[in-house]
């Protein structure tokens, strides 16, 4: 680009962002101010899904759905707008309609692999006296859904665990059972060749400190009927642990940190950062300072790295393709409660200001930091995967109050005073909700799916396709 229209539109960006300030500083004025800041928020939020929905991949591979009919989402699971039905309703039609399929689940250990522990417990075989778990994250097997697939006798004499035959997809086809399998990925890198360091090597976050760990995935999901995605919220750094909960200077350290160290694809968002860099600290409280650095994590790194992940499966290199071949869903994560014995009232409408309005005496800057995180995931996932042709599937409510808001004395019960809460979500009273709701959005995911498939072999598309035929 010219250098002089280079500096007009930064001079141009510069007014813009200078105007954001000055409206957010009035409209501070005469809202409240926590509610004066989550607009705010919002309208960032806004402003980057604008941005990522206007991308030149979209318009020119079009909507990556069954011939051409797009995949709209069905209703995002809520806690609480909606009734999911009971497990007893739904396990035997779910279990139906997985008969002879390959399920996939990739995604972090925080979030992925706790729902898939729920999945496996929740339709485990009808015989099953035990569920059976992986011995870690990292070395998963398939898991057998609904129906058992026999295995042959054991012999007598002792046989090497390596030696030791595991159940295939190719079970699957013979017994009519279904499989299930959890692939460890903190990011969803997708990078094509199995030979990328990304996939052997330890993989350090420059920005944060903390070890990422991504396994090859998009294989083995390809061939798959059903694969389930997900991304965490973006840990706080290590080296933010060694200040008091008080000192908040690892803020600023981290912003220019991730500046300096940015995704390949941050650069879309240039203009919408600089606005959020030149909100100045003056006249903030120190949750929306730390609301503001999540904001920037968001916009600066997890969203640009979603979006390669997408242009990975739109373009679907060395692999057979993904979006459009099979039901795609990406489930979102959850709320950390503001401690182990007080719980995080934030669920329903105006989420962000309730998150704004918690301080540090009531919680921390690493639990406003994550839970902030997952209220603007939610808010751009909500508008960008559809565009991909993907399911999304909400954990956070979308109005209300919690009917389950548990005592402190339950949260002591179930986790224990020095216990992480986030480690076992599913097994609070929220958590069989949230089990609920995945299931019945599931469910009707799988629904909406086969009646694209069908509409596709109505119309002559697809005919060939082993994903179409082996969705039903």
């Amino acid at each position: 680009m010219h250098p002089r229209r280079v500096k007009l539109a930064l001079v141009l960006l510069a007014g813009i962002s200078t105007s954001c300030i000055l409206f957010f500083r009035l409209r501070r004025s005469w809202m409240g101010p926590l509610d004066a800041f989550a607009v705010y928020v919002e309208t960032v939020l806004e402003d980057a899904a604008t941005v990522a929905l206007r991308r030149p991949e979209l318009r020119e591979l079009g909507q990556p759905s069954l011939s051409g009919v797009t995949f709209q989402r069905p209703p995002s699971g809520s806690l609480l707008s909606s009734n999911p039905r009971l497990l007893a309703e739904l396990v035997p039609d779910i279990c139906k309609r997985l008969e002879g399929k390959t399920v996939y689940l990739v995604g972090p250990p925080s979030t992925s692999y706790q729902v898939h522990s729920f999945i496996i417990d929740a339709l485990k075989p009808e015989n099953a006296t035990h569920t059976t778990f992986c011995s870690g994250p990292s070395t998963c097997p398939f898991h057998t859904l609904c129906h058992s697939i026999p295995t042959p006798s054991e012999p007598e004499t002792f046989v090497q665990p390596s030696a030791r035959r595991f159940t295939t997809p190719a079970d699957v086809v013979s017994t009519n059972s279904s499989l299930f399998r959890y692939i460890l990925s903190d990011t969803l890198f997708a990078g094509p060749s199995p030979n990328d360091p990304r996939y052997h090597l330890p993989n350090v976050d420059p920005r944060t400190g903390v070890r990422v760990s991504d396994a090859r995935w998009t294989r083995q999901a390809s061939k798959a009927n059903i694969t389930i995605l997900s991304r965490a919220p973006i840990p706080a750094p290590a080296w933010s642990h060694d200040a008091s909960s008080s000192n908040l200077s690892w803020l600023g350290r981290l912003r220019d940190t991730e500046a300096t160290h940015p995704e390949p694809l941050t650069h879309l968002f240039s203009g919408i950062l600089l606005v959020v860099r030149a909100l100045v600290n003056d006249g903030l409280s120190d949750p929306e300072k730390v609301v503001r650095a999540a904001l920037h994590t968001t916009i600066s790194i997890f969203l640009p790295s979603v979006l390669a992940t997408l242009d990975d499966l739109l373009y679907h290199r060395e692999y057979h393709s993904i979006l459009g071949q099979q039901l795609v869903l990406w489930h979102g994560s959850w709320y950390l409660p503001t401690s182990c014995l007080v719980t995080a009232d934030i669920y329903g409408p105006q989420a962000m200001t309730r998150i704004l309005a918690q301080t540090t005496a009531s919680s921390t800057p690493w639990n406003i930091y994550h839970n902030a995180q997952v209220y603007m995931q939610d808010t751009l996932l909500a508008k960008l995967l559809p565009a991909y042709g993907i399911s999304y599937l909400s954990f956070l409510s979308t109005s209300g109050k919690p009917t389950n808001t548990l005592s402190a004395s339950s949260y002591h019960d179930i986790f224990g005073r020095d216990a992480s809460c986030f480690q076992r979500a599913f097994d609070s009273p929220r958590g069989v909700l949230m089990g609920r709701v995945f299931l019945d959005t599931l469910l009707s995911s799988m629904e909406a799916w086969e009646e694209r498939v069908d509409i596709s072999r109505q119309a002559g598309y697809g005919q060939n396709d082993h994903h179409m035929s082996a969705s039903r």
